[in-house]
């Protein structure tokens, strides 16, 4: 309630309040005298400021214990990832040494036999079987109860007999999970030849692409021109152009230069033209090339 009719108000304003409403202090100082009245009020508000002085500074030591508490936790919880971090890494290591982790039996009789003739067999091999289990349990978070991933129970040590069970137990829990199929080498290995040839087509496909935007956006440019030649399509006569031709077999597109010789049949923008191309200067050809400019199939060169 307080909170809604003093929105501003400090928590030292609230404290005063409810202590003077559940003490019925206003009760109180009423039948008191006039001048014990007033010797108290002045009392009160001479220590007003001190008493706000140490509200302040018991907030301060109280915010100070929060945010120590904080950083002692956030510390904590920071040292812990650093000892978990180092410790997958000084396994994963281990765990390197050993070829890689045990998915099956057979790996472990192939390490077994790796290590019969050594002298250090027993602490080897009881090593090697920790790593493996500690390697799950930490790294890889292999399913199975806890006590499979301990050295020792009740104080007593697990024997490497204990321990190879325990992993070959743990291996069957997380059988199903764990047997994923080889990844196929994709990798493909050309020569010297092979990998320049890829570079100059890939090139050549660049550098056709970029050619076909410049084009669209001179076309598109063009395009301003294309009133004032349907109005005057004499002024079309004379120019060379660039014309969008398509191989039928491939549907490649190419541009075909040529120049427009005359006007073959007035028909505002149908108007036909005799043109020559320069691949075929023996040959004339009619076309409507107001219609081509129009559809973006066709480029004034000399504009």
């Amino acid at each position: 309630m307080f909170v809604r009719l003093k929105p501003s108000a400090t928590t030292v304003a609230y404290e005063s309040i409810i202590m003077w409403s559940n003490n019925k202090t206003s009760n109180w100082l009423s039948k008191l005298s006039d001048t014990d009245r007033n010797k108290i009020i002045d009392d009160a508000r001479v220590s007003a400021p001190n008493m706000v002085q140490s509200f302040k500074t018991r907030q301060q030591i109280l915010f100070n214990k929060k945010l120590e508490i904080l950083r002692a936790k956030k510390e904590k919880k920071a040292n812990k990832e650093n000892k978990e971090y180092t410790q997958k890494v000084k396994l994963t290591g281990q765990l390197n040494e050993l070829g890689g982790m045990w998915v099956t039996q057979q790996q472990i009789e192939c390490y077994k036999v790796q290590i019969e003739d050594k002298p250090t067999y027993n602490v080897l091999f009881k090593e090697a079987l920790i790593t493996q289990l500690q390697f799950r349990k930490h790294v890889i978070k292999s399913k199975g109860p806890k006590e499979l991933y301990q050295q020792s129970c009740k104080g007593k040590q697990y024997s490497i007999q204990q321990l190879e069970s325990n992993l070959n137990e743990v291996i069957e829990l997380n059988k199903q999970n764990e047997n994923v199929a080889p990844v196929e080498n994709k990798l493909q290995y050309l020569s010297l030849n092979e990998v320049n040839d890829n570079i100059s087509k890939a090139k050549q496909a660049l550098a056709y692409k970029l050619n076909m935007e410049r084009k669209k956006i001179t076309v598109s440019q063009q395009s301003y021109f294309l009133p004032k030649f349907i109005e005057t399509p004499e002024l079309l006569v004379g120019k060379t152009f660039q014309q969008k031709c398509k191989e039928e077999d491939s549907n490649e597109i190419s541009w075909c230069s040529g120049k427009v010789l005359s006007i073959h049949k007035l028909n505002g923008k149908k108007t036909e033209y005799l043109v020559k191309y320069d691949i075929d200067e023996n040959d004339e050809w009619q076309f409507p090339l107001l219609v081509d400019m129009s559809n973006g199939d066709l480029i004034i060169t000399d504009l």
